[in-house]
């Protein structure tokens, strides 16, 4: 299997590695999809498989961290 780069971006400097969990199982999710598609599927059935992909998705993304901050902090500084 291949590997993806994430996106040139200065929090973005890691390589997901398609072979792992969750991927793999967003991978067999998105194919669910595109068979419940084809099936016409009843809506029940896409919603959970909508609400497995989007939990799935979220799994998938990296954490963010917030900026730290060197200095005073601006809103109250006077000086």
């Amino acid at each position: 299997m291949s590997t993806h780069t994430a996106p040139a971006h200065p929090s973005a400097s890691a390589v997901l590695d398609l072979r792992e969990e969750p991927l793999e199982s967003l991978h067999r999710a998105y194919e669910q999809r595109w068979r419940l598609l084809a099936e016409d599927a009843p809506d029940a059935d896409l919603t959970r498989n909508a609400e497995l992909v989007r939990s799935l998705e979220q799994r998938c993304r990296p954490g963010r961290s917030l900026p730290r901050r060197s200095g005073p902090d601006p809103a109250t500084f006077l000086g």
